[in-house]
């Protein structure tokens, strides 16, 4: 037997989202420029365990400018920008070799990190 979960009352999946998967889910709406043919998709519990991972590892900087959150990741083995934010923050793209990196300055600009541990 179906049961009908009334809207307003608390019982439905959005209205029970916590801040930081809300925060998540508009962080994922920025990322539409996906490349053709990929879909972001995740449940729940990846939700809430990508949002404790974020929480740590996000710092607040300035690119051009531009008031930003800084994803630090001493592990990573790439790093990536997507295409929107490119725009948005006036980066230059430059080919290198097989990659293509983003820079704004000279090669090899330090990116300067203050008051973190």
């Amino acid at each position: 037997m179906a049961h009908d979960i009334p809207t307003g009352s608390g019982n439905s999946i959005l209205e029970r989202m916590t801040r930081q998967e809300q925060a998540f889910s508009q962080l994922m709406e920025r990322l539409g420029d996906l490349p053709a043919g990929y879909t972001l998709m995740a449940d729940l519990r990846e939700i809430k365990a990508i949002s404790a991972v974020l929480r740590e590892h996000m710092r607040k900087a300035k690119v051009n400018g531009i008031d930003v959150l800084a994803m630090v990741d001493t592990g990573a083995t790439h790093s990536f920008v997507t295409g929107r934010e490119v725009r948005g923050l006036k980066l230059e793209l430059k080919e290198h070799g097989y990659r293509i990196k983003a820079v704004t300055q000279k090669h090899s600009q330090c990116l300067v990190l203050h008051q973190w541990s």
